[in-house]
C-alpha cells in the first residue's frame, strides 16, 4: 500500500515501497474514491502503469560547477557576445543523458528551460550560455543557451532532473552571493563556493582564496537636500575592511582614492562615493550619495536628479559629450557610459538610487 503525501487540491505524492529488480505494474483500485473538483464531480478512470527496477543503476551526479553573472571580456559566444554562462560537470564514472533535464532561475519553475539530447561524459564539463536567448541545439559541439540570464545581485539557480515531478538534483538555494564583473562563482576542489579571478568554462576550477564579497559602505547620513555643513561617517560590517572614498565624481577602488580615517566634512553640494575591501574577500560595490547643499528655499521644494559619474566619461578623448574630438555625434552601446543616478523628492529626501548607463541623444 503506498504512502500519499499532499492536502486540499493538491499536488499529490504516492510512495511506493522499494521493490526488488524486474517489471513492476501498478494498478489502482476500482473503489480508490478520487473525484474531480468540478460541481458534477468525474470519477478518477483509474487504470494501470509499469516501470522496471534496476539496483545496478547509479544516481547521476552532475552539479552546477561554476558560473559567471557578468561577462564583460570572457567566453564568447556563437555570435560573438560575452554571455552570462553555467557550467555542469559530471563527477560520476559514466556519461549522463541531459534530455529532459531543466536549469532554472525560479525555484517555483523547475521546468524553466529543458534540455535538448545532449551527453555528458564521466569526469567531463557543459558550458550553458545564460543569455536568454533559448536555443537548445542538437548538433554535437553547438551551443546551448538558457531562456533567462543570471542576476549581478544574485538569485536562485537549480538543475533539475527529468522525473515527474522533477527533483533538484544541483541547486543554490536560497541564491547565489552578489557577484563581480568577470569573476566567476563555483566549486574549488574542496568542493567549497569561491569566487574565482580568472573563470575557467569547461575545466576544473582550482583553488581560490576569496571567499566572499565585502559588505557595502554605509553612510550616517542619507543622500538628500540639506541646509549648511554636514558630517558624515562611513562604516562597513565586515570585520577589518579598509573603506576608500572620493568627493569628485571619480570612481573609488582597491588603490585610489582617499582611505576613511574619520567622519568627512562638507561644506558644499558632494557626490560622496565609497568602497570596501576586505582580505580574502572582493570589493564591495561603489555606494554613491548625493549632498545637495545650500540651495534656495523655491529649489529645496523641487526634486533632484543627481548623475554622478568619473569626468573622462563626459569630456576627454572618450568622453561622451566632448566636442574636440566631436564625439557627440557617437551612438551605441561603445558610447555608453557608466553613471550613477540618484532621483531625491523634496521634503523627506526619499527616492530612487541606481547604477546604470548614459548615452548622449542629439549631438548639439
Amino acid at each position: 500500500v503506498p504512502a500519499v503525501v499532499g492536502a486540499a487540491a493538491g499536488p499529490y505524492v504516492f510512495i511506493f515501497p522499494a521493490q526488488p529488480d524486474g517489471l513492476v505494474r501498478v494498478q489502482w483500485t476500482a473503489d480508490h474514491g478520487i473525484f474531480d473538483a468540478a460541481p458534477a464531480a468525474t470519477v478518477f478512470p483509474g487504470g494501470s502503469l509499469s516501470y522496471a527496477v534496476d539496483s545496478s543503476l547509479t544516481v547521476p551526479d552532475v552539479v552546477i560547477n561554476e558560473l559567471l553573472a557578468q561577462n564583460v571580456a570572457g567566453l564568447r559566444d556563437e555570435d560573438g557576445q560575452t554571455e552570462d554562462w553555467i557550467e555542469l560537470h559530471n563527477r560520476g564514472d559514466s556519461a549522463v543523458n541531459l534530455e529532459g533535464w531543466s536549469l532554472t532561475d525560479d525555484p517555483d519553475l523547475p521546468g524553466q528551460w529543458t534540455f535538448p539530447a545532449v551527453s555528458i561524459p564521466s569526469g567531463g564539463y557543459l558550458v550553458v550560455f545564460a543569455s536568454g536567448k533559448d536555443r537548445r541545439p542538437v548538433t554535437p559541439g553547438a551551443r546551448l543557451h538558457t531562456n533567462f540570464k543570471l542576476s549581478l545581485r544574485g538569485e536562485y539557480l537549480g538543475l533539475f532532473n527529468a522525473e515527474s515531478p522533477r527533483l533538484a538534483v544541483s541547486e543554490l538555494a536560497p541564491q547565489f552571493p552578489e557577484q563581480r564583473n568577470d569573476h566567476s562563482y563555483g566549486l574549488d576542489d574542496y568542493r567549497r563556493w569561491r569566487h574565482f579571478s580568472k573563470p575557467t568554462p569547461g575545466a576544473a576550477n582550482g583553488i581560490s582564496a576569496i571567499e566572499g564579497v565585502t559588505e557595502p559602505v554605509r553612510f550616517s547620513l542619507e543622500r538628500g537636500l540639506y541646509r549648511g555643513p554636514l558630517t558624515i561617517s562611513l562604516s562597513c560590517p565586515t570585520p577589518g575592511a579598509e573603506i576608500r572614498y572620493t568627493n569628485d565624481g571619480s570612481t573609488p577602488t582597491e588603490t585610489t582614492g582617499t582611505i576613511y580615517a574619520g567622519p568627512i566634512t562638507l561644506q558644499r553640494t558632494t557626490g560622496l562615493r565609497a568602497i570596501a575591501i576586505a582580505p580574502n574577500r572582493l570589493p564591495s560595490r561603489v555606494e554613491t550619495h548625493s549632498y545637495i547643499l545650500n540651495v534656495s528655499s523655491s529649489l529645496l521644494r523641487l526634486p533632484v536628479v543627481s548623475i554622478v559619474t568619473d569626468s573622462d566619461n563626459l569630456y576627454g578623448p572618450t568622453g561622451i559629450m566632448e566636442v574636440t574630438p566631436r564625439n557627440t555625434i557617437y551612438r551605441g552601446l561603445a558610447w555608453e557610459r557608466p553613471v550613477s543616478v540618484e532621483w531625491i523628492r523634496p521634503g523627506d529626501n526619499g527616492g530612487f538610487a541606481v547604477d546604470c548607463g548614459i548615452r548622449l541623444q542629439g549631438g548639439d
